[in-house]
């Protein structure tokens, strides 16, 4: 039985006044309709990390335009937003407006009175895709092995499913690399197979893919990966060579990926049919997908799957998946849906997608002497090389420096640059202007290593440690992954169709999920 949201049983402000109160049940009756919308967390990376409203999406002051491009491209869907410094809302507010964004709903007391009404939230990075992850094991068809048991009866085919990048740093002893968009094109007369990631979505997500094609050879799933192996007391493997697998031919794959939709009834576009398609889909998303790309238009849909969140913001929206290889389109396509997004398979490729970013080009300004140089690019960047003298401070520190000094503004480039300068002077700082990174002298660049006294803002601090030894970390790490299906069923049913049932439309988890929070909450 869940309990009602009242003042009774949660930590409330009595404070709340009528006109807040009225904006929040706005923003809860948003989140719970039908039109296309998007739950937008305006603070920074490591505030969201620690705690954010479940379901909502990171689209941080720090890198405001890059990351709102990100998850919602030329979509201008209704959006909610949270923060909790009224300056930087503004601020993010007329930048959307001027894109041509519906007034954006504003949660009433930002983050703080969200938490102290009862609301939902969570933490953690990629959360509701590991919570996703949780469900997946729970209602799907996976088996699973204990790291110990896997140490001792070994394989005969071991997959490491995550990105090259990751599998080459560190993996488990004997296992070879192939991500889950491409499994299904393996060519094994292996009769056992083990799959893992470095915890556990991926690997959950993997072994369910291999259920789906409907492979005869059997699957197992080394349970907590390589987290859960060094807590058994194995050992990893690193700087792993990416060896040979022989893969199925593309037209092998296309039948076998055209099979697999068909089976699992999920539409299926072709060139042919596009036209009509997006006759009747008028808002689309379009994402391409390939495994091991590294274009920058292209999402491997091993990543799309484990951190949603980082690609996709709107609800209530079409999604088109498009890509070179026909199962990494029908991989990603299912995982989407099952997800609640209304995706679609076109099983031919569109290429790569022109960016959404346009190029701006400005003439190369002097740096002043003797002034405050302040350098707000993404804080990884100023750590490997920044301009002699700076200081870095993210956007949404600005209001801590000091008003009183005349200050010259770095940023990563020309087409983010002005939205900062206007912040800055928003803030009440004294700016004689900036300069993009790559309008720089290379002679006045300082490439010595900055290390940082605490964490910088725009960092999340998370089980930092886990892949680097740290047993606490791991375990700390694996223990929250299993928290997440009891936190959100505090709040009601789980907002996702079982894995083994098939809908005929997906439904938005979001809206889902708030639904039921508004049939709880009373103020």
């Amino acid at each position: 039985m869940v309990k009602k949201l009242t003042a009774n049983n949660i930590s409330y402000d009595p404070g709340l006044k009528k006109p807040q109160e009225k904006l929040l049940i706005h923003s809860l009756e948003t989140l719970a309709g039908d039109v296309a919308l998007a739950f937008l967390d305006l603070r920074t990376r490591q505030q969201h990390v620690k705690s954010h409203p479940i379901f909502s999406v990171n689209v941080p002051i720090d890198q405001f335009e890059s990351s709102l491009a990100k998850v919602l491209g030329n979509l201008r869907p209704q959006t909610v937003l949270i923060c909790d410094d009224i300056i930087l809302l503004e601020w993010a507010k007329r930048y959307m407006l001027d894109l041509n964004f519906p007034e954006p709903i504003v949660v009433p007391g930002g983050f703080k009175n969200w938490c102290s009404q009862g609301l939902p939230y969570w933490g953690g990075e990629y959360t509701a895709s590991k919570a996703f992850g949780e469900w997946v094991e729970k209602t799907g068809e996976i088996d699973l092995i204990t790291p110990r048991s896997a140490m001792r009866q070994s394989a005969d085919l071991q997959l490491d499913v995550r990105p090259e990048e990751e599998f080459r740093k560190f993996s488990l002893p004997q296992s070879m690399h192939c991500p889950t968009g491409r499994i299904g094109a393996i060519k094994t007369s292996a009769n056992l197979i083990y799959m893992h990631c470095a915890g556990r979505t991926r690997g959950i997500i993997a072994a369910q893919t291999w259920k789906d094609l409907d492979r005869p050879e059997r699957s197992r799933f080394i349970a907590g990966g390589t987290q859960g192996w060094e807590l058994a007391g194995g050992i990893r493997s690193f700087d792993n060579e990416v060896k040979p697998i022989a893969f199925l031919t593309h037209e092998e794959e296309q039948t076998l990926a055209e099979s697999l939709l068909t089976r699992l009834s999920i539409p299926i576009c072709t060139k042919n049919s596009l036209p009509a398609w997006q006759v009747s889909h008028q808002t689309t998303f379009y994402i391409r997908v390939m495994e091991c790309s590294r274009d920058g238009h292209t999402i491997s849909p091993t990543t799309l799957i484990q951190s949603t969140d980082q690609f996709l913001a709107a609800h209530h929206i079409s999604i088109l998946i498009h890509g070179p290889k026909p199962l990494d389109v029908a991989v990603a396509t299912i995982w989407l849906r099952r997800l609640g997004w209304d995706a679609y398979a076109l099983l031919d490729d569109l290429g790569i997608p022109q960016s959404i970013v346009e190029e701006i080009t400005q003439p190369t300004p002097n740096v002043p002497k003797g002034v405050k140089l302040v350098d707000t690019r993404p804080s990884q960047q100023y750590s490997e090389s920044r301009v002699q003298g700076s200081v870095w401070s993210p956007r949404s520190e600005l209001q801590n420096l000091n008003k009183q000094a005349a200050i010259f503004l770095i940023d990563a480039n020309a087409a983010i640059l002005d939205g900062t300068i206007n912040l800055a002077k928003l803030v009440g700082l004294n700016v004689l202007g900036g300069v993009s990174w790559d309008q720089l002298d290379p002679a006045i660049i300082d490439n010595s290593t900055a290390v940082f006294d605490a964490p910088p803002a725009d960092q999340p601090i998370f089980f930092p440690n886990r892949h680097k030894g740290n047993l606490k970390d791991a375990q700390g790490y694996l223990d929250w992954e299993h928290s997440l299906l009891p936190v959100l069923e505090r709040f009601g049913p789980i907002p996702w169709a079982p894995i083994n049932h098939q809908s005929p439309r997906p439904k938005s988890h979001l809206s889902i999920f708030y639904r039921q929070v508004r049939t709880q909450w009373t103020p």
